[in-house]
């Protein structure tokens, strides 16, 4: 027996952490003590903590190997567990205390097991652990501040260094460093990334992201890192002189045009704003702060500035009206002669030593220039108030004219001018006139020449015939005179042609002076001999005192201009002779479309007058607003309203019924006058005696149906009660005899006014729909008995949503509210209209409910499987027709009084006899519900002449089509039958939206929007179409252009129906601008959703002037037609007829004047034309390339007159300038061919300073003044190609200085998440190292570097929160399960474990939370296996000890 004990006891050995499970075993326990109670206790004591043999027999052994007791069963009530040396010791993570096992505290672990080692072992300084109760060394982590290390092999923390932290709790074996830029301060133990600060000179921008402080920024001091965190700026007018500055002093740089306000640096750094602009007549060219100087220097040869904050000595120019002589300083420009300068000029301009004449004879005086009048002049004093600056200062005196200067013109190259006097039979300008715009002497008029001869002999006018004493030239045109022999009617005083004297208006020519002599006069004295007055502004026949004769009349107009003889023509009019009437005038008398001729007398009256009476205006166009047109030609007579005569009224009806009296007010209009509408009872009349006559009985009949005369009928008035409703009054309907066609009898019964019976039954007809429904447009024709529900008869109006449930028209959006505490699921603006209120929960509601077993069917339906579950059950999910359902018996029953199917759109079910066994009750619809049964029609929906249902079609203005049974039903689809029944009345609808149709006329169905012109169906004007969202109009406004219409989405003022249209020109058409308007915005300019209106404002101009009064540079002319916004010579100019571009006056004299090339080019062809081309033009015509035979020492190429070099832009002609051919070339071909050039500044990068990357070897050097960047001299990340995965290249500014690679250059791409590394939807999910969690797929990669990676998407442990069910915490439904393999002998996450908490835990530690091994398929071999099988937590490997009976 002790030989079977000490077998056990192995055996329990053997099973390693399974011991204290072995001894407690139900199974193993009885057996072993049975075995073990026959053994007889040795001498010895058992050890401390074993249970009493009284209490457990068998608890405490004799252990013959070692002489000792070993205990078997300890207390259970101190947590001890018997060890493998028999003593009572704890279980891991538990120690022994005062003789029971307590929790093992935070900071230890407890390994357990025997007595002697069931004490905490303290995992070090600044080691603590997560949780209570830890059983190993492996669960010591770090207190926050330090990272794990080793000494002699014994774990202990390690402080993080300076730049790193550790938030702690975690087996890190060194810290993390902080951000690129960010430091600690020179601190250590940082215990948060928050203890990363923001280094002096450095600046936040996104999240722990930093970058230094650019040049002219500075940063003090360390601060937490912020986004708010920002580089101060430098004052105004400073610089630092590299970035990452730390001080305000570092501000000690002067940006180019500004000097320190004092020359002492003490000061300097003293002030807020220690700089300012760079005075007038000075530049600053921006230096480091030195002692004693501002940093501005004077402008040398008393120069000037434009303005303050002249940066280079360039910026030093000769004044506007100003020269520099040789050797001299500024000078203002002379006067005697004329000169001006227009322009501020550099000192080195060639045109620097002179100011340009005004030309020979010109002379020039200071005028006002307002940009020099607020500059104050270098050396103090007053601002010039005028200066011989624009070409306005040069003038031209009285009797003078100004021509071009041909010769000077060749001479210079330049156009030149020169004054002329002005004599033989012509005449200058009047008064001095200032500027250079050529001023030809003007001919005199035809027949007139000028002379000095006698011109003091003509009282009042010697002051402005004779020439100005000064210049001696002619200045009036009263000046020119007609010759000896000149009369009014040949002023040319010759035997050719006579010429008569032109008058001018109002005057005219009176030929009764041909004869008369006007040698010697001018045009005035002339034209008082030879000219006569007419009638002047305001002159009418009435009032200018003309007498009519004969078989005229006087009739009043206008006479001016016109002389007396004229006059009476115009005024005085035929009329008809006496006893004339319209039908016998001659040349008959003939009238409108609208007009009908009447007859009457016209003599004495004018041909317009005897049209007025002849003619009356007819019915024809005449629009009622009561009643009907009768369109015909009656004459309307004067005075009375055209509808009295035209219109078809109540007040022209005749009653039918003659038992009543016409009414005078009515109808509406166009609608025709009826009984009903225009006839009433008389007074007296009651249901007893309808014509009020008491002497004879004539009672109102009911007719021979169920109605009958109600009581006491005598007592009933019928006075104003209209025809129609007189049966209302007079009858009653016994309901209790009538058998409802469709629907039910109402509940109580009760008698109906009136004689119809459906008023005794509930239909859909009235129903009361809950809000937010309506009664369908439609209303279902009901079964017999059936009564009206909200599903049968109620429907969600137009533009119902699930968001909002009563559809925009009505109050402010409600959502569709759910039964059985279901929620909307879908999108809001999911359309719900027409649905009944089950089809609107389906379509936007989910429920509670799991399974279909208490699902409420529909009628009929039965629910087809009570286990079936979803999360949103509906009746098509859970319900099904029974077997032997048909569509007219949908219980299947076969019995007499069969059910037959609601159709739910009003169709009566069809066939009957169609099956509908297994159906949904949405299947069971569209089976039976489709169409319209056979033989139907708009007198009998279902076909059944037995009983016999009219479509409902509705109230007015709805109303049945005649010979309603001749209409066929039969295969109509529901939404069709209206348009097959029904009529819509158009002219008793009042449109809500839009206007009336014209005319007003009826139209099929029942949609009374047909009647209504909106902007639906509205035409629009190619290329717009109708706008995507219709406009809903108010009512009385007719659809426009406008309103309805707009341009494609992609229109532009370039492509007017946009690039896309299918019906687009191959080529963009531009928007046409109306009104005279120009089409000038730009091609791109978008007008896509806009209306014509809106088009039309964004891409057209109204043109704001014209070229009327341009003024046009010489000898080009003005085109007075031309309008444009901005005004140009190119736009308003031309060169005149015969122009050419050697002539550009086309004046064809010897003395030619060619076209100046603005490019320096001479003027080639000389006989091209340029006639009618603005200047731009004529430049591209005659200066696009150098002449035949140019080269750059000759560019005319006249080497035999004259020889002109090449004048280069900047260097020197190559070494033999008229060997190097430029014939045909451009100006900037020969400026590269014909010209060096020279360099001598250089720029290089040895002192830049690189804000990331590092200075690139042998640093480069650049030719001229270059501004350095960190892409002209650094290595940085844009030197670096990406790969995958990491295959973004990082901004520059994300990383410091350094040597740029793709460890610090790339990060994963946009994207890219711990699931899919390369951000493809399809990559690849990151790889973790052993022993590591991989992290949620969803975390987010995308610019991370790859060393980051590892930290983003593996953890060390599980999150907070996570569970079995949740490994990554959450917190949402479908979370991550804990995987416990695929092999049948695990098992997943189950209801009594998916809620355990993993938080803080390896996944070795979770498994043995979440998972179970089984031995339920373990092969023992020979043995038998364990039975019960044995489970196991967590995922362990089994062995025969484990699962099989040993």
């Amino acid at each position: 027996m002790r030989s079977l004990a000490h077998v056990a006891v192995v055996l329990l050995q053997l099973a390693g952490c399974a011991v204290a499970a072995a001894w407690q075993s139900p199974v193993t326990e009885p057996l072993l003590r049975r075995q073990l109670r026959v053994i007889k206790p040795q001498a010895g004591t058992c050890p401390e903590g074993c249970e009493l043999e009284s209490v457990s027999p068998g608890s405490c052994v004799f252990d013959g190997t070692s002489g000792g007791m070993l205990c078997k069963f300890c207390k259970l009530t101190t947590g001890r567990v018997a060890a493998a040396d028999g003593s009572c010791g704890c279980k891991p993570g538990f120690y022994l205390e005062a003789g029971e096992c307590k929790l093992c505290p935070k900071g230890s672990y407890c390994l357990g097991g025997t007595a002697d080692l069931s004490v905490p072992t303290v995992c070090g300084h600044n080691l603590s652990t997560i949780n209570f109760g830890t059983r190993d060394s492996k669960d010591c982590v770090t207190t926050a501040g330090f990272s794990l290390g080793t000494v002699d092999g014994k774990l202990v923390a390690v402080a993080c260094p300076v730049n790193t932290f550790n938030s702690g709790k975690n087996r890190l074996t060194a810290c993390v460093p902080c951000p690129a830029g960010l430091t600690t301060g020179g601190a250590t133990q940082r215990v948060s990334i928050s203890g990363c600060l923001l280094p002096p000179g450095w600046q936040g921008t996104s999240l722990y992201k930093a970058v230094r402080c650019p040049r002219g920024e500075y940063r003090a001091g360390d601060a937490a890192f912020s986004v708010s965190v920002r580089c101060s700026k430098c004052p105004t007018g400073t610089n630092t002189q590299r970035s990452t500055s730390t001080a305000s002093t570092d501000c000690n740089l002067l940006l180019p045009g500004w000097r320190w306000k004092s020359a002492s640096l003490q000061v300097q750094y003293s002030l807020d704003q220690p700089a300012e602009k760079c005075p007038f007549h000075s530049y600053c060219e921006g230096v480091v702060a030195p002692a004693n100087t501002d940093g501005s220097t004077p402008c040398p040869n008393s120069l000037w500035t434009k303005a303050t904050g002249a940066k280079l000595l360039r910026n030093c120019l000769i004044p506007i009206g100003h020269y520099v002589p040789a050797g001299g300083s500024v000078t203002p420009c002379p006067t005697t002669p004329g000169s001006y300068q227009p322009s501020w000029l550099s000192p080195t301009d060639a045109a620097a030593g002179a100011c340009l004449p005004c030309g020979s004879g010109v002379l020039s005086e200071p005028v006002a220039v307002a940009e020099l009048a607020t500059i104050p002049p270098p050396g103090g004093g007053a601002q010039l108030a005028q200066v011989a600056g624009p070409s306005s200062s040069c003038y031209i005196r009285r009797g003078q004219g100004l021509v071009i200067d041909s010769s000077a013109t060749r001479l210079t190259g330049a156009l030149a001018f020169r004054a002329v006097t002005c004599s033989s039979g012509s005449y200058g300008i009047s008064a001095k006139k200032n500027g250079l715009t050529r001023s030809r002497c003007k001919d005199c008029p035809f027949g007139t020449v000028t002379t000095s001869a006698g011109c003091t002999n003509n009282p009042g006018t010697a002051g402005t015939e004779c020439p100005d004493s000064n210049t001696g030239g002619f200045y009036s045109i009263d000046a020119c005179r007609y010759t000896t022999g000149a009369t009014c009617g040949n002023i040319r005083a010759t035997s050719g042609t006579n010429v008569s004297f032109v008058c001018t208006s109002p005057l005219k020519y009176n030929a009764s002076k041909d004869q008369e002599l006007i040698q010697g006069m001018n045009q005035t004295v002339a034209s008082d001999t030879c000219c006569v007055t007419a009638y002047a502004t305001g002159a009418t026949c009435a009032n200018s005192n003309i007498t009519c004769t004969g078989q005229t009349k006087l009739v009043n107009t206008d006479v001016v201009g016109l002389v007396t003889s004229e006059a009476v023509t115009k005024c005085c009019k035929p009329v008809y002779a006496a006893n004339t009437m319209c039908s016998t005038a001659l040349n008959n008398i003939t009238c409108g479309d609208n007009q009908t001729l009447v007859d009457t007398a016209i003599n004495g009256k004018t041909v317009l007058e005897a049209m007025d009476m002849c003619c009356k205006p007819n019915c024809k166009n005449v629009t009622c607003a009561s009643g009907t047109a009768k369109n015909d030609t009656t004459p309307i007579p004067a005075g009375q309203a055209p509808a009295s005569v035209c219109c078809n009224t109540c007040a022209s009806y005749t009653c039918t019924n003659s038992k009543l009296i016409k009414s005078t007010t009515g109808p509406a209009a166009g609608q025709e006058p009826t009984d009903d509408i225009c006839c009433a009872f008389p007074t007296g009349s009651n249901c007893d005696n309808v014509d009020g006559n008491s002497s004879t009985a004539d009672p109102f009949s009911c007719g021979a149906s169920l109605a009958a005369p109600k009581p006491a009928p005598g007592n009933i008035p019928l006075v104003n009660v209209l025809p129609s409703a007189a049966s209302t009054s007079c009858c009653v309907t016994s309901c209790s005899a009538h058998t409802c066609a469709s629907g039910v009898k109402k509940n109580p019964v009760v008698n109906v006014d009136g004689i119809d019976p459906t008023q005794c039954c509930e239909t859909c007809a009235g129903y009361s729909c809950t809000a937010p429904t309506a009664l369908r447009s439609t209303l279902p024709q009901l079964n017999q008995g059936q009564g009206p529900t909200d599903e049968l008869c109620c429907a969600y109006r137009s533009g119902a949503t699930c968001g909002d449930a009563d559809g925009p028209t009505l109050s402010a959006a409600g959502r569709l509210v759910c039964s059985g505490g279901g929620q909307i699921t879908v999108d809001l603006t999911t359309t719900i209209e027409n649905e009944s209120p089950a089809g609107a929960q389906t379509k936007c509601c989910t429920t509670t409910s799991s399974t279909c077993a208490g699902y409420s069917c529909p009628g009929g339906s039965v629910v087809k499987d009570p286990q079936l579950s979803a999360q949103t059950l509906t009746a098509d999910l859970c319900c099904a027709y029974p077997d032997s359902a048909k569509c007219g018996d949908i219980d299947g029953s076969n019995s007499t009084a069969t059910v037959p199917l609601v159709c739910s759109n009003g169709v009566p079910s069809n066939p009957a006899t169609t099956t509908i066994a297994g159906q949904s009750p949405a299947s069971a619809q569209t089976t039976c519900c489709a169409v319209y049964p056979l033989n139907s029609n708009c007198d009998d929906v279902d076909g059944k002449s037995e009983t016999v249902g009219q479509y409902s079609c509705g109230t007015t203005p709805f109303a049945l089509k005649g010979q309603p049974a001749s209409r066929s039903l039969a295969g109509v689809d529901p939404g069709s039958a209206s348009t097959t029944c029904c009529i819509t009345s158009c002219s008793a609808y009042t449109c809500t939206s839009g206007v009336k149709i014209t005319p007003a006329q009826d139209v099929d169905g029942v949609d009374p929007t047909k009647c209504c012109s909106t902007c639906a169906g509205y035409s629009c004007p190619a290329p717009t179409t109708l706008r995507s969202m219709l406009p809903q109009l108010p009512a009385g406004q007719a659809p426009t252009d406008n309103l309805c219409c707009a341009y494609p989405s992609d229109a532009t003022c370039g492509d007017a129906d946009g690039p896309t249209l299918p019906t687009a020109s191959a080529a963009a058409v531009a928007l046409a601008c109306s009104g005279g308007k120009t089409n000038s915005a730009g091609a791109s300019t978008t007008i896509g959703n806009r209306s014509p209106t809106q088009a039309q404002d964004i891409c057209c101009t109204t043109p704001l002037s014209t070229c009327a009064s341009y003024s046009c540079p010489q000898p080009t002319e003005r085109k007075p037609l031309q309008t444009g916004q901005t005004l140009s010579d190119d736009l308003c100019c031309a060169y005149p007829d015969s122009a050419k571009c050697g002539d550009i006056d086309g004046s064809k004299s010897t003395d030619t004047v060619p076209l100046v090339c603005s490019n320096g080019v001479p003027s080639i062809p000389a006989l091209t034309t340029i006639a009618g081309q603005s200047p731009a033009n004529a430049q591209t015509t005659c200066c696009a390339a150098y002449p035949d035979n140019a080269s750059c020492g000759d560019v005319d190429g006249l080497a035999a007159t004259t020889t002109d070099s090449l004048v280069c832009d900047a260097g020197n002609l190559v070494g033999s300038p008229k060997s190097v051919q430029i014939a045909g070339k451009t100006p900037a071909y020969a400026q590269s061919t014909c010209c060096t050039t020279t360099t001598t500044t250089t720029t290089s990068c040895q002192t830049y300073t690189c804000s990331s990357g590092e200075l690139k070897s042998g640093p480069p050097s650049f030719s001229g003044t270059v501004t350095l960047t960190d892409a002209l001299c650094c290595n940085t990340c844009d030197s670096i190609n990406c790969g995958a995965p990491t295959s973004q290249r990082l901004a520059n500014n994300v990383w410091p200085k350094g040597t740029p690679s793709a460890a610090v250059c790339c990060g994963y791409p946009t994207g890219a998440n711990c699931g899919d590394v390369v951000g493809s939807g399809t990559g690849a999910a990151f790889t973790c190292t052993t022993g590591l969690i991989p992290a949620s797929p969803t975390t987010p990669l995308a610019g991370e570097l790859a060393s980051a990676a590892d930290s983003k998407c593996c953890l060390a442990v599980y999150p907070a929160d996570a569970t079995c069910a949740d490994i990554y915490g959450t917190k949402q439904a479908g979370g991550t399960s804990y995987n416990c393999l695929t092999a049948s002998l695990n098992k997943n996450p189950d209801a009594t474990t998916v809620t355990t908490p993993i938080n803080g835990m390896a996944p070795s530690a979770a498994s043995k939370k979440c998972c179970t091994t089984s031995c339920q398929d373990y092969v023992c071999g020979t043995i038998n296996p364990l039975s019960p099988t044995r489970t196991y937590s967590g995922i362990v490997t089994r062995e025969d000890a484990m699962c099989c009976q040993v």
